[in-house]
């Protein structure tokens, strides 16, 4: 892979983590996880969400907590990921994407790997937008 190729990556990386965080701005490296997570991994559980990002439970619970249709009082909800009863276990909760959560992880997906030129260079400091 030649510089230009490991730039370009490099380039649609960045623009998947910007459509990642598109609502939210400030959201940790773990908050854009989970649903890829959950993308990869349909009915996934929270303690399986810890083990593989080495987070403590109550950390992916307070991302989920964002993330899926109930959010709390101080956050409207990211409407990302839906929280289901486990059938085997009535005690633990089951993630699974929304449709909104679907289209967002399509829209990484194509950035990550469509054929199209990347988004064009920064604007250098100094010059007209």
């Amino acid at each position: 892979m030649n510089d230009q190729e490991k730039l370009d990556r490099l380039k649609r990386l960045i623009a998947a983590l910007e459509c990642l965080r598109a609502d939210d701005p400030a959201a940790s490296i773990y908050r854009m996880l989970i649903p890829l997570l959950v993308a990869r991994n349909p009915e996934v559980e929270i303690d399986d969400m810890a083990a593989e990002l080495d987070l403590e439970r109550s950390v992916v619970s307070r991302n989920l907590t964002l993330l899926a249709q109930y959010g709390n009082p101080k956050k409207p909800p990211k409407n990302l990921l839906k929280s289901e009863e486990n059938p085997k276990h009535r005690r633990k909760r089951m993630f699974t994407l929304t449709k909104k959560g679907r289209t967002l992880i399509d829209n990484v997906l194509t950035i990550l790997y469509s054929e199209d030129p990347v988004i064009s260079e920064p604007t250098k400091k100094g010059e007209n937008k």
